[in-house]
């Protein structure tokens, strides 16, 4: 039986949630129990692009577009020119990503483990672990994106625009292996 969201019973919750008070951002080590860490872990996703620079809407590239000729050269001039503004301290970014509620709302994977990941995202036991952790009371809901900053990749100055839709904080999964297991953290977005 898979159970892909299965939280460490034994996880220190006063920790955690002390360094998020003091700092606004915590990593939080072993937050799944092994067997559940192996079965995310083990996903490989299709992975897109994502970049943006300067007052330009930022874009973002499925996999399936960033492997054509048109897609790459389109992922490539995006890239350079988040490389070029991030260099200069300005408002850049580029990383890869594959936009988990996107990809449910547009039905790209229907039944995929990361369907069924962000339901347990959504469900009450992880929602009272973010609310432990982080002190906020009213946090509701949760959404995802698997993230991968690989070489060349870089995440600047940025806009957090997510704030303006009611982000009170951000959870980073980093789906890889990181040291130990499972990695998660949470930053406040204010």
């Amino acid at each position: 039986m898979k159970t892909l969201f299965e939280a460490n019973p034994s996880l220190d919750r006063a920790a955690p949630s002390k360094r998020f008070a003091n700092t606004g951002r915590v990593r939080v080590r072993d937050v799944l129990t092994p067997q559940s860490a192996r079965e995310v872990l083990g996903t490989q996703l299709p992975r897109g692009s994502d970049a943006g620079a300067g007052e330009a809407k930022p874009r973002s590239f499925r996999a399936e577009e960033a492997r054509t000729p048109n897609g790459q050269k389109a992922v490539n001039a995006a890239a350079s020119k988040a490389q070029q503004h991030a260099a200069r301290g300005e408002y850049g970014f580029r990383f890869a990503h594959y936009p988990i509620f996107t990809a449910i709302q547009e039905g790209w994977d229907p039944g995929s483990r990361h369907e069924i990941l962000l339901e347990h995202l959504k469900a009450p036991d992880f929602l009272e672990l973010a609310r432990a952790v982080t002190g906020i009371e009213d946090l509701m809901k949760a959404d995802g994106q698997a993230t991968l900053f690989a070489p060349n990749h870089d995440l600047g100055r940025h806009i957090d625009s997510h704030v303006a839709e009611g982000r009170k904080v951000a959870c980073v999964p980093p789906f890889a292996p990181i040291g130990r297991m499972a990695v998660t953290g949470w930053l406040h977005t204010k």
